[in-house]
């Protein structure tokens, strides 16, 4: 190998090791901008789902029943010696109470509830939700 040859691949050589050099910090800057939109991704994931645990949901059933007012049904009525809290609303006309789920009761054979209480009957559950 003649002086020449040996200038010419050392400079060669340090051509490559710069481009190396440049692609390298390249590289790295890309990889640690990955790290971080991670880093940020995770904390923001952890972030919402402590305040979803901190705000439960209101759910639509309570532990007992359907809790939901309608206008179709404003009366809570359960049947005297009966288990189950009826959604039910007047009849036109008479004293007569139509539920939900397609009974008719005496106003006076039924106990009167709050409109805010829980629906236990299943078939009245049915039909209020597709109301």
């Amino acid at each position: 190998m003649t002086l020449e040859e040996y200038e010419e691949q050392q400079r060669r050589l340090s051509e490559d090791i710069e481009d190396a050099r440049q692609a390298l910090n390249l590289a790295r800057s890309r990889y640690e901008r990955l790290c971080e939109k991670s880093r940020n991704l995770r904390i923001e994931w952890q972030e919402q789902q402590k305040a979803a645990k901190a705000t439960p949901p209101t759910p639509a059933h309570t532990a007992s029943g359907l809790a939901t007012k309608t206008p179709a049904y404003p009366c809570r009525i359960k049947p005297q010696r009966g288990r189950r809290t009826h959604a039910a609303t007047y009849e036109t006309g008479s004293l007569s109470l139509t539920t939900a789920c397609g009974q008719t009761k005496d106003e006076e054979a039924v106990d009167h509830l709050d409109e805010d209480t829980p629906i236990t009957c299943p078939p009245c559950q049915r039909a209020v939700r597709e109301w």
